[in-house]
């Protein structure tokens, strides 16, 4: 049986191309019901003590290369061939350092692919990716989503005047302030130059017992968060101290955005973003900048 296990070893390819975030914690588990009820592998790391073995059973390890390594362990019955066991268990700890490997590779690759280079949130490929996967969810599970584009004011002119080195160093920051003011779930992205989305959404759903009794409270009512993110994150910029713009840095940088939310203002991830984007250009920028504008408020203007 042990034999033809490491036979078939190469499903932890073919589940590594299906599941690579969690190809060792699945392959693991396809592998054990592969074995059958009398044997039982274990990969736990090195310095945690051997699985205890029932009666009739014995427990063959097999030992790690280096410390930081897992050890392998596998509870046969005393009447498996040792060698023939310990063979097994070396075969498949080399699949798995191989699948291992593998899924470190993917990980970085995955993580390049989604996260902003210069300031370590995600990009506006993921961005569009996430808002997309998420209003399929809002239409099923009837909850809004609410976006908010923001950008610097006059960003420009601190590249033209500092150089490009401080204009990055203040992106790095921005990104940075506004992650802090966030919840953990929502999604803050750079979506281009000094141009940022966020992404607000209810994570446990919507409440049942105090629904608005209209759309405009419901309106209303999902922008009560995204307004308070973006009073909380306009009074640290206002407060940060730009090294990089010298000693009168602190409270020269201000913000300007717009919001929109699903589905009151719009229905698609293209049709919200623009929405967002109207209010940001169209009615933020043009009001005077340092402002949060809202599809549908009076006047569009909050803060």
């Amino acid at each position: 049986m042990l034999s033809d296990a490491v036979a078939q070893a190469d499903l932890f390819l073919r589940i590594f191309e299906a599941r690579p975030l969690d190809a060792m914690e699945v392959s693991l588990r396809a592998l054990n019901e592969q074995l059958g009820p009398d044997v039982a592998l274990f990969r736990l790391p090195a310095a945690e003590p051997a699985p205890s073995a029932p009666p009739g059973s014995r427990v063959i390890s097999l030992r790690p290369h280096r410390a930081e390594d897992h050890q392998l362990h596998m509870i046969v019955p005393e009447a498996y061939d040792p060698a023939d066991a310990r063979h097994f268990l070396s075969r498949t700890a080399a699949l798995l350092s191989r699948i291992e490997a593998i899924s470190l590779r993917h990980a970085k690759l995955k993580d390049l692919a989604e996260t902003d280079h210069l300031t370590g949130v995600h990009n506006a490929r993921f961005f569009d990716h996430f808002l997309d996967g998420l209003l399929v969810k809002a239409r099923k599970h009837h909850f809004p989503v609410t976006v908010m584009l923001f950008d610097i004011d006059d960003f420009k002119s601190y590249n033209d005047v500092y150089g490009h080195a401080a204009g990055d160093e203040i992106l790095r920051r921005t990104a940075e302030l506004m992650k802090r003011c966030c919840r953990e779930h929502d999604l803050v992205a750079r979506r281009g130059g000094d141009e940022f989305g966020v992404i607000f959404w209810d994570k446990g759903g919507p409440r049942q017992p105090h629904e608005p009794r209209s759309q405009e409270q419901a309106h209303a009512r999902s922008l009560e968060y995204p307004r308070q993110v973006f009073e909380r994150f306009r009074r640290m910029m206002s407060t940060q101290k730009f090294e990089p713009l010298g000693p009168q840095g602190s409270g020269r940088l201000s913000i300007s955005a717009g919001a929109a939310v699903f589905p009151y203002d719009a229905n698609t991830r293209e049709e919200l973003i623009q929405a967002a984007d109207r209010q940001l250009m169209l009615g933020a920028k043009k009001s005077g900048k340092n402002s949060l504008f809202i599809v549908g408020s009076d006047e569009g203007r909050a803060g």
